[in-house]
């Protein structure tokens, strides 16, 4: 009785295994997508900084292979073939990343401290034009080492009307960097009714001392003016 038990169970196994369709899968399986990535493609760095782009790839580069490394504007920010860039300038460009399909970009934002000394004469009459002699903007690296110094231009320069009396702010425009001053414009009569007459006092000589003698219609008015440039004293 057991033989014939155990010779029907195994004819059961037999059916059961002829009877069942066994799929092999034998498609290829695709190989990984490479991929170059990174948690924050902005980068914020100051003129004079150096550093290494922070990355991370999938996937191991054959020897002699490297990823390649391209600056938009290496006037802005220089990148070396191993990825090791260096902020130049003030503005803004991107460094791309290729190795096959692979492919990331980061955008970079170079900053730069910058310092505004305001020109020296701040007291105007009407009809001056603005006196830009000693406003300099001074330009800063990340260190604080001095890069560069730059003197104030008309270009730079907005919001002077040597026609306005009063109190004017003047700005000042680089870079995209805002800074503004104070001046104060007097009101003036035409200085050609100052002074009536002028007369030479000695000969005019080489290294010698011309002198004049004036006639003055109002005074008053020349002292205030000579006063807001020098010490005025009277002389007999």
């Amino acid at each position: 009785m057991r033989k014939i038990l155990t010779f029907i169970v195994s004819l059961l196994l037999v059916f059961l295994l002829v009877s069942c369709d066994f799929v092999i899968d034998v498609t290829p399986k695709a190989p990984e997508v490479k991929r170059i990535s990174t948690q924050n493609p902005y980068v914020d760095c100051y003129v004079g900084e150096s550093f290494f782009l922070k990355y991370k790839k999938n996937f191991t580069l054959p020897e002699n292979e490297s990823i390649s490394f391209v600056s938009s504007d290496p006037t802005v920010c220089f990148v070396y073939s191993n990825g090791y860039c260096e902020a130049v300038k003030k503005g803004e460009c991107t460094v791309t990343l290729t190795y096959e399909e692979a492919r990331l970009v980061f955008e970079i934002y170079v900053s730069q401290d910058m310092e505004f000394t305001e020109p020296a004469k701040k007291e105007y009459f009407t009809g001056e034009e603005l006196d830009l002699d000693g406003g300099k903007i001074t330009c800063y690296n990340a260190d604080g080492s001095v890069d560069k110094t730059v003197d104030l231009t008309s270009d730079m320069v907005s919001g002077y009307d040597k026609e306005k009396t009063g109190e004017q702010t003047v700005s000042i425009n680089y870079e995209g960097n805002s800074y503004t001053y104070v001046v104060n414009v007097k009101y003036v009569e035409n200085r050609a009714y100052l002074v009536s007459s002028v007369e030479a006092i000695n000969e005019a000589k080489k290294n010698t001392l011309l002198e004049f003698k004036t006639t003055l219609t109002n005074p008053d008015l020349f002292k205030q003016e000579i006063n807001s440039y020098y010490d005025y004293s009277e002389y007999d």
